[in-house]
């Protein structure tokens, strides 16, 4: 079965979207594993501030924003 192109934009803006899901999901993890050396006193607490400035910065974007800021 022959792909239409519109067909093949929308496959490759749902690649796009598991791609940047899945980098969002390493993200959460690395924050997870950095909250937790903090809690252990491994890691100075000003280590999450960058983590917490992306996710901050990342949540403010409506969906039109991040789509421009892509681009």
């Amino acid at each position: 079965m022959a792909l239409h192109a519109s067909d093949l934009s929308a496959q490759q803006e749902i690649d796009s979207l598991l791609d940047h899901l899945q980098a969002a999901n390493e993200m959460i993890e690395e924050a997870l594993s950095l909250i937790v050396q903090v809690q252990r006193g491994e890691k100075s607490p000003e280590a999450l501030k960058p983590l917490r400035d992306a996710f901050s910065m990342a949540l403010s974007l409506n969906p039109s924003q991040a789509a421009f800021a892509r681009h």
